[in-house]
């Protein structure tokens, strides 16, 4: 416990603001310069699709495709372009 010295203030006020003088802030104003410096990495990314060797349609690069599930020129997921709604786990 950080012992307070006589002051000459209302002691209510000096416990009140007494660990404000204690807090973290900043010396000088950050320049406008500084702040985009900083916020240059936030910008949103693009993705980068490619076409499937195997359908055409665009994908993610090392990813699944989700039209046919093909994969490195391998199918990896059965993909089935008849299904019902009946198929699709209602147990009804």
């Amino acid at each position: 416990m950080i012992k307070k010295k006589h002051c000459s203030l209302n002691n209510n006020y000096v416990e009140k603001h007494f660990e404000r003088f204690f807090m973290a802030v900043p010396k000088r104003k950050t320049t406008p310069s500084r702040r985009g410096m900083r916020r240059s990495h936030h910008a949103l990314k693009t993705a980068n699709f490619i076409e499937c060797s195997n359908c055409g349609e665009l994908k993610l690069s090392h990813h699944i495709c989700k039209s046919c599930g093909f994969y490195n020129k391998k199918e990896v997921v059965s993909k089935t372009e008849d299904m019902d709604e009946d198929d699709l786990g209602s147990d009804n």
